[in-house]
């Protein structure tokens, strides 16, 4: 595994040198303070950025149980940063924008919106059905592998903000689309046939 840290006073438009002499580094973080992680390791950049240091117990394990243990930290991380940023988007939709009005939607909005992220949306009473479609203006945070594939569970469609704890990449992706971090891959060219 190889990662370096780089802190935002010292960066340049040079990366640094990779340590095994390689053509580059596969991943980059950039946090909001500028500071920059170059990483050939995605377990590394979760170590980095997930609140349960257990983590890195585990980064060398290739068990299946080990691998549990690590969707399971991801995922909790993923539902505790969901609960944060949907209670946001409910109060920015209310206050700010005035594009969610709490005494006229339904009880089953009400729910979806309040309810922590480990509850995973049950849909919403429309037209004489339940319906897996989102369509209030504030959107929906929901946790992949709470629906579809991964459960039998309907995925909510529409204005859904969906976090993916079921891999490292989809955990690193979740965390950069809620702008937690910038992150890049290098691009990797497959070549012969």
């Amino acid at each position: 595994m190889t990662t370096i840290t780089v802190p935002a006073e010292e960066v340049d438009v040079t990366p640094p040198a990779h340590p095994d002499g390689e053509a580059g580094w596969l991943y980059l973080v950039m946090w909001p303070s500028g500071d920059l992680l170059y990483s050939d390791n995605l377990g590394e950049i979760v170590v980095a950025s997930i609140q349960d240091d257990r983590y890195q117990d585990f980064l060398d394990d290739e068990s299946d149980e080990a691998h549990d243990a690590c969707l399971v930290m991801r995922y909790e991380e993923l539902c505790d940063l969901g609960s944060k940023v949907q209670a946001y988007l409910v109060e920015e939709g209310v206050e700010q924008r005035g594009a969610l009005d709490l005494n006229t939607v339904g009880e089953d909005v009400l729910t979806a919106l309040f309810s922590d992220r480990h509850v995973p949306f049950a849909g919403v009473w429309r037209d004489g059905a339940t319906s897996y479609e989102w369509t209030e203006d504030v959107p929906l945070v929901a946790i992949a592998t709470d629906y579809a594939p991964f459960t039998s569970r309907p995925a909510p469609t529409g204005r859904v903000v969906m976090l993916d704890p079921s891999s490292e990449m989809g955990y690193c992706l979740s965390l950069a689309a809620l702008g937690l971090f910038e992150f890049f891959t290098k691009a990797v060219v497959a070549v012969g046939g």
